[in-house]
């Protein structure tokens, strides 16, 4: 089981081992490891085959499967210690927004049976109902041969290059740094084997989002790429100069032994299929490059190099959102009330009171607050379009006052805090439908008086919230009983547009109007 999840995951096997559950009373869960930084909850069974053929028991897929259904659903009773002591990060990750679930057998056959395959694909549909948000991988003996060959890396690399603008340093250890032609970085990935990657934690991934973005600089403005891109590290075993243009810093020529990418893989797979496309442009265009020598260098500084160049905080769309004007008034008209406004990412942890608020809360606070349903929908689904210029523009902008930013976040922690304190076994709905619920109290309220500065949403917490939270949480519960009775995976309903706009239909209609069923036992539930 440690062998697969450190090759899914790319963790360490110390870090791992403390993740793996199997044993008495496991419920068919052998391993669960939440990565924060990935969003990415994985939850696995592994079945050890002797024959080294044919894949895993009917009765072993069902009991995992049902061992999946209690984990989304937040039940751990069924589980072991082994488990229950990791359920708190358990659950804050599958409340987390975004959240991509991998569900994997590991098991040393080479396949599953028909009909075993369609049990799990099922299941997974039917969690998937409106969103792709659980996937489902398997291991077997063919992908551990897979990784166990990838190991050998082929013959080392060796290349001469030319550096511009270059300079160095000896101590302690040797490296040369500059610019050197796109043109040559591609052609040197042509003619290398994938040796070029084996000490970077990935490879080249492809045409994504971010990719594209490098790919269309390239050939749009390769003039501008040197500026717009934060370059490449090489280690290479051996570095050495040529005597060429000596005494000269504009141009010098270098031979490198056994080089690797350790940082950069994505613009260097970005530059070769650019180059294949337009290489005249590409030609055109420079890449800052960082060469370190490992001579001299200790035992496994290669490795420390990698993992310090990868583990960089990666910059999201709110960090430069954060630097918008609107932004920067907020932060002093706080100040001057004597209160934090806080937009940038740091290491402090969060202390939400009176005296402080954050960027993200205000996002979500704002979005809730929209007659639009969809709006709370994205700060559910994908929070970072609300940070686009058009969404963000109508979050943000002159007429925002911080009055009613504060009274819009302090209504919105009233409603996580009561959701939080619920002991209700639907608890699960309302901690999805948190956007929704929000929305919902923000819209019975009237934007008339949300808008208003002077609306005092103290009193209104003290006198009529926890009404109006019964009010709408009861009947979200009872709408989305209905119709979804088939005990559909929250998650995916709350990210559903559609849906959503549906449950707000439905829960407004019955607003005002008897209880139905057992509800009224809910109020009790609810506090």
């Amino acid at each position: 089981m440690l062998f697969t999840l450190r090759n899914l995951t790319g963790e360490s096997y110390i870090d791992l081992r403390g993740f793996i559950t199997d044993g008495f009373k496991d419920n068919g869960i052998d391993a669960v490891y939440y990565s924060s930084n990935k969003n990415e909850l994985y939850i696995c069974q592994s079945k050890w085959i002797k024959k080294g053929t044919g894949g895993v028991d009917k009765g072993e897929i069902l009991k995992f499967l049902k061992g999946i259904v209690d984990i989304l659903h937040l039940n751990f009773s069924e589980f072991n210690e082994k488990l229950i002591k990791h359920s708190s990060n358990i659950e804050n990750a599958i409340l987390t927004a975004n959240i991509k679930i991998k569900i994997i057998i590991a098991y040393s056959g080479d396949t599953l049976s028909k009909e075993n395959r369609k049990l799990i694909t099922d299941k997974v549909e039917e969690f998937n109902d409106t969103e792709e948000i659980i996937f489902f991988q398997e291991y077997n003996i063919k992908n551990a041969y897979l990784n166990l060959k990838d190991s050998i890396d082929g013959e080392p690399i060796n290349a001469d290059i030319d550096l511009a603008d270059w300079g160095h340093t000896n101590e302690p250890y040797k490296s040369f740094y500059g610019t050197i032609n796109c043109g040559q970085i591609a052609e040197l990935l042509e003619t290398s084997n994938r040796r070029i990657y084996s000490k970077n934690i990935r490879s080249f991934i492809g045409l994504t989002g971010i990719n594209n973005e490098i790919v269309n600089t390239l050939i749009k403005e390769p003039e501008n790429f040197f500026y717009l891109n934060n370059g490449i590290v090489l280690l290479c075993k051996e570095i050495r100069k040529s005597p060429y243009n000596s005494g000269k810093r504009e141009l010098g020529k270098f031979h490198l032994t056994d080089l690797t990418v350790v940082n950069g893989a994505q613009t260097v797979g970005a530059i070769n299929y650019s180059f294949k496309k337009q290489p005249e442009k590409v030609n055109t265009a420079k890449v800052f490059v960082k060469i370190i020598s490992l001579e001299n260098a200790p035992k496994n500084f290669d490795k420390s190099i990698t993992i310090a160049s990868n583990t960089q905080n990666k910059i999201e769309k709110r960090d430069f959102v954060s630097l918008d004007i609107q932004q920067k008034r907020l932060i002093n008209e706080f100040f001057l009330s004597g209160l934090k406004y806080h937009t940038k990412r740091d290491d402090k942890v969060l202390i939400k009171n009176y005296e402080n608020y954050y960027f993200e809360e205000a996002t979500i606070s704002l979005a809730c607050s929209k007659e639009d349903v969809d709006f709370s929908t994205y700060a559910k689904r994908e929070i970072g379009k609300l940070w686009e210029d058009q969404s963000y523009n109508q979050l943000f902008n002159d007429k925002l006052n911080i009055q009613v930013l504060i009274n819009l976040i302090n209504i919105f922690r009233a409603i996580d805090t009561q959701i939080r304190q619920m002991q209700s076994s639907k608890r699960l709905i309302c901690s999805h439908g948190l956007y929704l619920i929000a929305h919902l109290i923000f819209t019975n309220i009237g934007r008339k008086k949300t808008l208003n500065p002077n609306f005092d949403s103290q009193k209104y917490l003290k006198n009529d919230f926890k009404k109006d939270f019964k009010t709408y949480s009861i009947r979200l519960i009872q709408v989305y009983t209905v119709e979804f009775p088939n005990n559909k995976f929250p998650l995916s309903i709350f990210k559903n547009f559609r849906y959503c706009r549906s449950l707000k239909e439905s829960i407004l209609s019955r607003v005002g109007k008897p209880q139905i069923g057992q509800t009224l036992n809910l109020f009790d539930e609810l506090g």
